[in-house]
């Protein structure tokens, strides 16, 4: 696969991924039980919803690329090139989701902590 020298083989790429999912999935689950004590918590279950349905759909891409992962037979070098940009774009969709877990977190904190005096 000429042009494909340095980078990250499917199984490398699947390894992040999971680790990726990973984080994702133990962050929202602190952030779900966060929520979950909050007195009046429930005007946030919508961003809740949302956010958890984010995370649903990445976990879906997760499962499909470990699918296409292990069907080596139809990784020619353009199948290669989508899968590349396939991880590329997961990776940056759980970047965001994570760096959006904790911005909510810690304004979830300061709501817990109530007003400032």
């Amino acid at each position: 696969m000429q042009g494909m020298q340095g980078t990250m083989s499917t199984e490398q790429m699947m390894r992040n991924v999971d680790q990726m999912m990973t984080g994702s999935t133990s962050m929202m689950r602190d952030l779900a039980t966060m929520h979950a004590s909050m007195a009046g918590h429930e005007q946030h279950d919508a961003m809740m919803k949302g956010m958890q349905g984010m995370l649903d759909q990445m976990k879906q891409v997760q499962g499909q690329m470990n699918i296409m992962a292990k069907d080596h037979g139809t990784m020619n070098a353009d199948a290669m090139k989508s899968f590349q940009l396939a991880y590329k774009n997961l990776e940056e969709v759980a970047s965001s989701f994570q760096s959006m877990t904790k911005n909510v977190t810690t304004m979830m904190k300061g709501l817990s902590n109530g007003p400032k005096k």
